[in-house]
């Protein structure tokens, strides 16, 4: 919320006044847990109120004014949105200053909303929204003509009010409150932030709401299609059909509920999109699936939760779900961001349904690199099974045995026998580690000091299973080349063949092998690699991780990455201290292999791209030579995704440009947790 506070100081200058309209206004007064308050509402405006502890500090036509406009901001939300408050919440208290119902904002947050009880405890449940405006307000933390009688109503004014009031428009309703959806939804209805392409538009809601804006750039989903999801979910809801109990007090729905409804809209598999823009964790985007008596590997989540089913594991078609754990045994340290669901298709939040019984192991594979580890241990996890549902009262945890742990890429392995309440817990002692003869090379950069001026990008696919070597280097003439090399790495190090990409003129690729490159790592840093292309051939004994910064890496983005809407390019990224080395690979107006570099600080966003001349690897060696060749605007970053802007025109003897419009930009590689 302090970063919507801050945008909500530049957006006064981007609107012109909008006046609020002529409302009908009663005041009147309510005892609420106890205390006098003055309330203002319109008559013909159920859904909300405004309140303010007697006496109250606030001008009479300051609330005024607050309340038409935020009236006028909430007809052009509902629309856009498709849902409202919940009418058992209703009306929503609203208030602006510190009082007994507001005591205090929690942590850096600048206003809150939760629900309450406002005429004890068997009295009605209430939506309740702490803004605190009247006290930064007399503290001249807003200006002087912020909350006055002339502007508390101004359009833009609103986009805090909003903001909260969409929070309690999902309580009840949902076990999240998506600070994404509310965020895009209150800049958007108000106005206060230019959103040419609505939810397409790059930054600042690409910063602000990237689940929305990665849902419509990469999944094509406009603000009618997000408000029928929303519909469509709802009625999830009307209808008894959440994850909560069905039929009983809670109905809510889940995450992953919504994501189904995503799925339909857009006949496509939407998960990554909340792991990646919306931080979730990938049971939290959950997964649908059905096991057959037939052996079969179920893919969830883009991989990231995985079952290997042997035949036989069960007797007939059994449809089951992965979904986020609410409910759990005490216990130290429990962090909900690592208990999931695995349970019958109809199976219901704490709801006392059979867990399906497999008549043999079924091989998990859990990745968990969206968990944070501040105060446990990763190495201390363990595996472990909640006894019985939540719903019978007396649970505890049965830790799962021959669990195998790597805290390093942070996978979890695991052979289970029915399905149900999982989560990984700190115990004493640790999990017997993975098995591994490799020698496990960092991800990264690798060079040799004596040819320096190309390299390696070296990476890991398919939860490790083998190494993505994509070398930057350069052709008999001096221009750059890539190549790419994709195998399996053994305790010999990995063998495979080096492949050669050219785009043909419809955007297609071909793909045709040149060579071979063979790399065996003597340690994590250190190797040595034979290469062939055509006749020639090579070695570099002396191969080593390259390091250009010794400092706490600021910016986690590490690895290949590519736009899922137009593959075959992309760019290798290596974060190191405040820096990054950025490295695209293109092609040129033939369609040949080309790559451009950049060295950049972390909070850098437009940078120049250099166009390297060099030696080619069987070439008499000379320092390479750079001119430069055109920039790369980067819109955001975060965890696996990104948003690129390029304009790139090669430099003789190539030909050609490189311009991409705002492109979504993902991770293509095994997630390294930095050691």
């Amino acid at each position: 919320m302090h970063r919507l506070l801050a945008m909500i100081g530049i957006v006064m200058a981007l609107l012109a006044f909008a006046g609020p309209a002529r409302a009908e206004i009663t005041v009147g007064q309510d005892t609420l847990n106890g205390v006098a308050f003055v309330i203002y509402r319109e008559t013909t405006e159920p859904s909300f109120r405004f309140a303010c502890q007697a006496p109250c500090p606030i001008p009479d036509g300051t609330l005024r004014s607050a309340l038409t406009g935020f009236r006028n901001a909430k007809a052009l939300l509902i629309p856009l949105w498709g849902i409202d408050v919940l009418p058992e919440l209703a009306p929503v208290d609203i208030l602006f200053e510190r009082n007994t119902l507001c005591t205090s904002a929690p942590g850096s947050a600048v206003a809150y909303a939760t629900t309450y009880r406002p005429y004890g405890s068997g009295g009605p449940l209430r939506g309740l929204v702490c803004l605190f405006q009247w006290d930064r307000f007399v503290a001249g933390a807003l200006g002087a003509e912020w909350f006055t009688p002339e502007h508390a109503g101004d359009l833009e004014r609103q986009v805090l009010i909003l903001h909260e009031y969409g929070h309690v428009i999902l309580y009840q309703r949902h076990f999240a409150s998506y600070e994404n959806v509310v965020t895009y939804y209150s800049f958007r209805a108000t106005g206060a932030l230019p959103l040419p392409q609505g939810p397409c538009t790059g930054e600042p809601l690409a910063s602000f709401a990237p689940l929305i804006n990665v849902l419509c750039v990469v999944y094509g989903m406009d603000d009618a299609e997000q408000r029928a999801s929303w519909q469509a979910l709802d009625q999830v809801y009307q209808q008894g059909g959440g994850y909560g109990l069905n039929g009983g007090t809670d109905r809510r729905t889940s995450i992953s509920q919504w994501r189904r409804e995503l799925d339909r809209a857009t006949g496509r598999s939407t998960a990554g999109a909340f792991v990646l823009g919306n931080g979730a964790s990938p049971q939290s985007a959950g997964a649908e699936f059905d096991l057959t008596p037939a052996a079969a590997r179920i893919d969830a989540v883009d991989g990231r939760f995985r079952l290997d089913v042997p035949a036989g594991a069960v007797s007939q078609a059994t449809p089951m779900k992965l979904e986020a754990g609410t409910c759990g045994a005490s216990h130290p340290n429990l962090d909900f961001a690592l208990v999931f669901d695995l349970v019958a298709g109809n199976h219901r939040n704490h709801a006392p349904l059979p867990w399906p019984i497999f008549n043999a192991p079924v091989q998990l594979r859990y990745a968990f690199a969206h968990a944070r580890f501040d105060s446990v241990e990763p190495r201390s996890l363990r595996l472990y099974r909640l006894s019985a549902p939540c719903s019978t009262g007396v649970v505890s945890w049965i830790e799962v045995p021959n669990a195998r742990l790597d805290p390093v890429r942070r996978l979890l392995t695991a052979p289970i026998t029915q399905g149900g309440t999982y989560a990984l817990l700190p115990a004493a002692g640790t999990l017997p580690g993975i098995v591994d003869a490799r020698v496990l090379p960092h991800a990264g950069p690798w060079y040799q000091a004596s040819t320096s001026g190309q390299g390696f990008d070296i990476e890991y696919h398919t939860d490790h299973a083998g190494l993505a070597i994509t070398w930057y280097t350069y052709r008999p003439d001096g221009t750059p080349i890539w190549y790419q090399s994709v195998g399996s790495l053994t305790a010999d190090g990995q063998t495979a063949p080096l492949t050669e990409v050219t785009r043909n003129p419809d955007g297609s690729r071909t793909i045709t092998n040149v060579g071979q490159l063979r790399v065996r790592f003597t340690t994590p840093e250190t190797a040595v690699l034979d290469w062939s292309i055509g006749a020639q051939s090579g070695s570099m004994p002396d191969l080593v991780f390259l390091r250009f910064s010794d400092q706490p890496t600021v910016n986690q983005a590490n690895g290949l990455w590519f736009p899922p809407d137009d593959p075959g390019w992309g760019t290798s990224i290596w974060s190191q201290g405040p820096h990054e080395f950025w490295v695209y690979y293109i092609y040129d107006t033939q369609g040949r292999p080309v790559w451009l570099s950049s060295l950049l600080a972390a909070s850098d966003f437009s940078v120049t791209l250099k166009q390297n001349r060099g030696a080619c690897p069987w070439c008499p060696y000379a320092p390479p030579t750079a001119v430069n060749a055109g920039t790369f605007f980067r819109q955001h970053m975060a965890a696996g995704s990104a948003q690129v802007l390029t304009n790139m025109a090669l430099a003789s003897p190539l030909q050609g440009t490189w311009t991409r419009s705002r492109r979504i930009f993902l991770n293509l590689t095994d997630y390294v947790a930095e050691r």
